[in-house]
């Protein structure tokens, strides 16, 4: 039996080989003119293949390519990204300095954004400025109506949390192009982060409730208010994380498939306003949901409903601004921006330093654009 499985390990690497080849035959090297497809200098031959073929594929690749400070992974493919990005680099600087173009034009588009970006001189004398205006309008807020007023608008740029949804094909019909609605809202990156007790869960919790307070000291809050402000936050997270679906049960595809009518999601959360969020997103024509809506985790939406009511006005007032304000922070100011990094990158990642500004202001063109 050992034999076979030898023969077959060989077979496949052999395969492997054909196939690199056949791809990677035309991908010149910057050294010798000829990519190699599998570098033996890559291989770890003190290992045996038969025992740990991955070391003994990548074994000396790893060892001499550890994982610049920057990042939080690294890998041959991290390798071609960034001679991407060098090449999309060149293309945004010139399109920055480009006068002629149309303003309406995507270069124009481009090069302004990659020069916005790039500002930093204007991004510093801003401050918190950019996001004056959207937080007079949540302190402006009265009602829970008013609430979802607000939280629609603010997802029409895909802010507001609560939520996610997108517009998909329906996993059962893919002719049909629908509204797909499944939990959110969480400022961590899954449910189980709120409710794990391990040593390591509850560190970051506490580097959570840190990350929130001092983001809220940036926006004018005093320290016993920030403070008091986060853990509502957390208390709200925490509420969405235990009605949230875990990884494990989503791998059931058919788990997270609930076809509702129009009138079934109106009754699902009758104290959440669906017409209010339509409006504000121009899709107020009940024609447009003539093959239904897919809502991933109905408990959750009912949960979610539950809490329009026993959330305080105020409460959620703050949990718009944390989303307001966490979405924004990386493209403020220095104080915000190192305030995100420390706990987004740091803390929950790994990374040991910011990346160079140009590549920042290159993934937000990517993103925006």
């Amino acid at each position: 039996m050992k034999s076979v499985n030898r023969h077959l390990a060989l077979l496949w690497f052999i395969l492997l080989l054909l196939v690199s080849s056949d791809l990677l035959s035309q991908v010149k090297s910057e050294k010798n003119g000829n990519y190699k497809p599998i570098d033996p200098a890559n291989l770890d031959t003190s290992i045996d293949p038969n025992t740990d073929f991955y070391e003994y594929s990548n074994g000396s690749w790893m060892k001499n390519n550890p994982i610049p400070p920057e990042y939080s992974s690294w890998s041959s493919w991290s390798e071609l990204r960034n001679k991407n990005s060098e090449k999309l680099r060149i293309i945004l600087e010139q399109a920055a300095t480009v006068s002629s173009a149309s303003k309406v034009s995507n270069l124009q588009k481009l090069g302004d954004l990659y020069y916005t970006a790039m500002d930093t001189v204007t991004i510093e004398k801003l401050g918190m400025e950019p996001m004056k205006e959207d937080l007079a309008m949540i302190d402006a807020i009265q009602s829970i109506e008013d609430f979802q007023k607000v939280f629609s608008y603010l997802k029409t740029f895909r802010n507001g949390g609560l939520f996610s949804f997108f517009a998909g094909q329906d996993d059962r019909n893919s002719e049909n192009v629908i509204l797909q609605l499944f939990q959110g809202g969480l400022g961590l990156p899954d449910r189980e982060y709120y409710l794990k007790d391990d040593d390591r869960s509850k560190n970051i919790r506490n580097k959570y409730m840190e990350y929130i307070s001092s983001l809220f000291m940036l926006i004018g809050y005093d320290k016993m208010s920030s403070v008091n402000t986060a853990q509502k936050i957390m208390d709200i997270e925490t509420r969405m994380a235990n009605a949230s679906m875990s990884r494990v049960e989503m791998r059931d595809a058919e788990a997270s498939y609930h076809l509702l009518k129009y009138d079934e999601l109106i009754s699902l959360t009758p104290d959440f306003s669906w017409e209010i969020l339509f409006n504000e997103l121009g899709i107020n024509d009940k024609n447009k949901f003539v093959n239904g809506v897919i809502v991933g985790q109905p408990e959750f939406f009912k949960e979610l409903n539950r809490m329009m009511s026993d959330v305080s006005i105020e409460d959620w007032k703050n949990y718009l601004k944390w989303n307001l304000v966490r979405w924004s922070a990386d493209k403020l100011s220095t104080d915000f921006a190192t305030a995100d990094f420390n706990f987004s990158n740091k803390t929950l990642r790994g990374v040991e330093e910011q990346r160079d500004r140009w590549r920042l202001s290159l993934d937000f063109v990517n993103s925006a654009m």
